[in-house]
């Protein structure tokens, strides 16, 4: 994976950058109704990690209407790859 990193103002010393991955789902009609697309979540979600100074390494994207946490593969995918170490965001 590659390693990014900023400079840091006090120092001259470089510092890892923020680095984040994005889930992205919605399970029914009715959150698209509520600007919650998918398209709107990924806007929103980029938005945001520009705003915080977060590089995204990654867009996850799971569509499905599964109501529970063991039913959504890609998202326990997410969890199990940022508890890894070394933490890779």
């Amino acid at each position: 994976m590659t390693q990014f990193h900023t400079t840091s103002p006090q120092s001259s010393e470089p510092r890892a950058a923020k680095r984040a991955v994005t889930y992205n789902r919605v399970s029914t009609g009715k959150q698209q109704l509520h600007d919650l697309s998918i398209p709107d979540q990924i806007a929103q979600n980029r938005t945001f990690c520009e705003a915080k100074g977060y590089i995204v390494l990654e867009e996850i994207v799971e569509a499905g209407s599964a109501t529970s946490t063991e039913k959504r593969p890609r998202f326990l995918e997410v969890i199990e790859r940022g508890l890894s170490k070394p933490a890779p965001f």
